[in-house]
């Protein structure tokens, strides 16, 4: 079990006790604390004055002109002493990471601590307060175990009423103790409470070829950046979300590979085994073509006692698919652009729908429970921002964050390095700038293969039989609307 945490990626655990799961570790916020760390996970630590900023993971500039080192030294700089303007600031940064900020603050002159993740907390903060001390790890089960907390019959109900691949709503975790903090939100530690932070659209005045060229720019920047600490393989499959991550690799990086899962189901005629074949063979790059593999018994009830045993099988399993192909190679993942850059969960779906039932119908639950969940949700969201934003914003802070952040910190505890290229505020927030109706339209896909990869923008998939009908039904969100509950109360 030791050996696995200490060969994970991107883990750490925070807490008063020396009492660590991890070899590696440095004392912070004023040598109170002991944050432990695997082999393979990066921290910076920089102090300033009354001022500390801890990094722990990999934070890069997504302009091109910050290197990885300075960062912590200029986020001290440019926080001005405040948690809002270094949370802002941090716009600008890629990755995936965690901030852990303390200063002591004029109103009281008290330290005070706080806590945020990269744009999608895609590696997971999960905090509980444990005899009133901050705990804090990339793996909930971890802060469980090691103070003897027991699983919650509330967070039960509500995960045995979905796939275990689906994630629990809002900032719930399998403990009643443990809490995950979501994006666009940052922990006051002295208060214990999470800090929802407004998104106030700075991109509103930006046109949407300005869209297009910025965003190009800072994903080169970004893919560069990765490149230079990592070998890059690119999943590939029919889709264009797929073929808009490797426009950027093709462009920025000289060397790397494709692979796509070969599920029993698919056969060499299937669309996405086909395409990625085709495409990788005009490009003239290595496609590796992974069969499914069975992980043993043994290798899964490894893995599910570290991380708990509410986890979907099949994700561990993907993970030891990979894993028995690459090594230390990162994995490019592009969740955010179908996410939020096609608005696939919500299409262009009116605002004022956006509901408890319905949001429970995207998760896949059935619990009451849940649907309570996302009213507080709902609610939380109203307090501080504009209502028309929230299918950005559950797209964001669900999909991206809390089912995503799921299969990454499976992914992290096997040892596989995965990086989303467009994990980045600045360039979330710029897609939010634009219409869901155009972005579901494929605008901003489009626009950046047509930019970055025209060879492959003509390389078509073979329309299914009721393609037509579902292309109809998902461009009308009256339509599509109506399918979201049927689908749901169908189980199909």
């Amino acid at each position: 079990m030791d050996k696995i945490l200490q060969k994970s990626v991107f883990n750490y655990y925070l807490s008063v006790n020396y009492n660590n799961p991890y070899n590696n570790y440095v004392k912070v916020l004023n040598k109170k604390y002991y944050l432990g760390y695997s082999n393979y996970t990066e921290v910076q630590v920089e102090n300033k004055c009354d001022q500390e900023i801890i990094i722990i993971g990999l934070c890069i500039d997504s302009h091109g002109e910050i290197e990885k080192k300075q960062i912590a030294k200029e986020m001290l700089e440019n926080s001005n002493n405040s948690i809002n303007k270094l949370y802002k600031y941090s716009n600008r940064f890629a990755g995936k990471y965690v901030v852990i900020y303390s200063l002591i603050e004029k109103k009281d002159n008290k330290y005070h601590t706080y806590i945020f993740g990269d744009a999608t907390v895609s590696m997971q903060i999960n905090y509980a307060f444990i005899d009133d001390n901050l705990v804090l790890s990339s793996i909930d089960n971890l802060i469980a175990s090691h103070n003897n907390l027991k699983q919650s019959s509330y967070s039960k109900k509500i995960r045995d009423a979905s796939d275990y691949l689906q994630a629990l709503p809002n900032n719930l975790t399998m403990f009643d103790e443990i809490k995950a903090l979501l994006p666009n939100h940052y922990l006051d530690v002295n208060n214990k409470i999470p800090i929802r932070v407004p998104i106030y659209n700075e991109c509103n005045n930006i046109d949407s070829m300005a869209v297009i060229s910025k965003t190009i720019s800072l994903v080169n920047n970004i893919v560069k950046e990765y490149s230079n600490y990592y070998n890059l393989v690119c999943p590939l499959s029919g889709g264009l979300d797929s073929r808009m991550n490797l426009s950027f690799l093709y462009r920025n990086v000289e060397s790397f590979n494709c692979y796509t899962f070969s599920h029993n189901w698919l056969n060499d005629d299937s669309e996405d085994i086909r395409i990625p074949k085709l495409i990788c063979k005009q490009l003239k790059i290595k496609h590796i073509l992974i069969p499914e593999l069975n992980i043993s018994q043994k290798e899964l009830s490894t893995i599910k006692y570290l991380i708990g045993d509410y986890h979907s099988n099949l994700t561990i399993q993907l993970a030891y698919m990979y894993k028995s192909f690459f090594s230390n190679e990162a994995m490019i993942n592009g969740d955010i652009a179908g996410q939020v850059g096609k608005s696939s969960l919500s299409r262009n779906i009116p605002y004022f729908l956006a509901n408890p039932s319905f949001f429970c119908c995207k998760i896949h639950n059935y619990e009451q429970l849940c649907k309570n969940e996302f009213k507080n949700y709902i609610n939380n969201i109203k307090e501080v921002n504009d209502i028309k934003l929230i299918h950005d914003l559950f797209a964001i802070e669900s999909r991206c964050s809390r089912w995503s952040s799921q299969r990454e910190m499976i992914y992290s505890v096997c040892g596989i390095n995965s990086l989303n290229i467009y994990n980045c505020r600045e360039v979330i927030l710029m897609w939010c700038s634009l219409s869901r109706r155009l972005r579901m339209n494929k605008y901003i896909h489009t626009q950046i293969i047509s930019k970055q990869l025209p060879q492959i923008e003509d390389i078509t998939i073979d329309k299914h039989p009721n393609y037509n009908l579902q292309s109809f039904i998902k461009s009308h969100w009256i339509l599509f609307y109506i399918g979201v509950y049927l689908k749901h109360w169908l189980k199909l």
